[in-house]
């Protein structure tokens, strides 16, 4: 037999307070209830437009390992190739290539000559810090987002947003300051050991 489950609730949660969040609708943006009584609604059908929507309104910041990749290949090599040979480097489209590099560009970290194939580095790659390429792509100012809608009415729904907020502050802030210790051409060095 599983080990007994614990049905007591801290004093600040009663059990009156739980069955009232499970039996509270819950509702989305839109005013559509997606839960009620603890039970998801079937919303499978809208997921995927809900995620498209996300992604163009807030893009997944996959744009940072790109450019950390257009970097460590422009130290790598003596003279950088133009877009389509970076992108078969990088694995994506040079119309992406462009536009991570147009961010690179407009931070200072590369400059590129109108008519002229390819970039270079407008520093030393030692010079040059992952929290430097971080900010350069409009990095969000914490890579973990509270949700923006929990039930006031909930004990755990009025209290959760500042607790995560403190912990999601502090995390962002160990993230920048190792991002800050780790230069590029540690990233290039780390490269060409594993090449070797």
């Amino acid at each position: 037999m599983g080990d007994a489950v614990n049905t007591e609730f801290p004093s600040a949660f009663s059990r009156t307070d739980h069955w009232r969040c499970l039996a509270t609708p819950v509702q989305n943006r839109c005013g559509s209830v997606v839960a009620y009584a603890g039970q998801p609604l079937d919303i499978s059908a809208h997921v995927s437009k809900i995620v498209t929507r996300q992604v163009e309104g807030h893009p997944v910041n996959s744009q940072y390992s790109i450019a950390v990749h257009i970097l460590t290949l422009l130290d790598s090599s003596s003279g950088a190739g133009a877009s389509a040979e970076i992108a078969g480097s990088v694995g994506v489209n040079p119309v992406v290539i462009r536009s991570v590099t147009g961010l690179l560009r407009k931070a200072g970290l590369l400059t590129t000559q109108r008519g002229v194939s390819g970039a270079q580095l407008t520093r030393p790659a030692h010079q040059i810090s992952l929290l430097d390429v971080y900010r350069a792509v409009n990095a969000p100012d914490s890579v973990l987002k509270v949700h923006a809608h929990p039930n006031l009415a909930c004990p755990v729904g009025a209290g959760i947003q500042r607790a995560l907020e403190e912990v999601y502050g502090q995390a962002q802030a160990a993230l920048e300051s190792r991002l800050a210790e780790v230069m590029l051409s540690d990233i290039t060095r780390a490269v060409h050991q594993q090449a070797s």
